[in-house]
């Protein structure tokens, strides 16, 4: 009668059978979560081949949108020519036509006004030796605010300042112009870092060779003056190469 109201109770010789049971969840405690299913492993193994893709896509987008603004530079603007210093300071207040060089590696600018088929004014800067581009500083005891759409470009010794028609435009200018000379100044420094390198690479190849003639030389030379004079005049030609 008790192994027919409980299963775990063994019947005769038999052994006792073990059935697992379920707990009921508790108040308050929620049931777990089902198994992921195929469905939701596949989604995210699909979202981990698409991921390098969706990288992929970014920088093309990227690339594209900056080679727009690489372009919209190559076109040029007329803005107002407010200021040069090179070194001297003068104030030509002209309407001249900016813009990047073909090459994308000079910022050049010439007035629309011209004499003899000349224009009144033009210059030209290589972005590699911008320092800075700036707002415009504030003039006047009561200005709290920059000139409005004045932007200034910076090299060591020379300052150009320029007046956009609307301050959107001058904030164009100085994004994408600081974008390009950051660019140009990145290759700068690669190209100063492989002539450096090669130098050293050159001076090696140079000292290998001079330590090779002198090791020919003293094993030519027997004891005695000839060697000591040949050092010496071995020396005096590395010292020259500057090894």
């Amino acid at each position: 009668m008790l192994a027919r109201l409980c299963p775990c109770c063994p019947i005769g010789g038999e052994k006792a059978r073990l059935v697992e049971l379920t707990p009921f969840p508790l108040d308050g405690e929620s049931e777990p979560p089902p198994p992921a299913g195929i469905g939701a492993r596949f989604s995210s193994a699909l979202k981990v081949a698409a991921s390098p893709l969706t990288a992929l896509r970014e920088r093309r987008a990227e690339a594209s949108a900056r080679a727009e603004r690489v372009d919209a530079l190559k076109a040029g603007s007329v803005m107002r020519l407010v200021a040069v210093r090179e070194p001297n300071l003068r104030n030509p207040d002209l309407d001249v036509r900016v813009q990047l060089s073909a090459d994308g590696h000079m910022l050049t600018w010439q007035s629309l006004a011209q004499t003899n088929n000349q224009p009144q004014e033009a210059g030209v800067f290589a972005l590699s030796a911008v320092r800075e581009i700036r707002l415009a500083p504030n003039v006047g005891m009561f200005r709290s605010k920059p000139p409005p759409g004045q932007f200034e470009v910076a090299c060591d010794d020379s300052m150009v300042r320029f007046e956009t028609r609307t301050d959107a435009e001058r904030e164009t200018w100085m994004t994408s112009l600081e974008e390009v000379r950051a660019k140009e100044a990145d290759a700068k420094a690669d190209r100063k870092i492989g002539h450096q390198t090669r130098k050293k690479m050159e001076l090696e190849k140079r000292r290998r060779a001079a330590e090779a003639r002198k090791a020919e030389v003293l094993k030519s030379c027997g004891p005695g003056g000839m060697r000591h004079t040949a050092m010496a005049m071995l020396n005096r030609q590395a010292k020259d190469d500057g090894l």
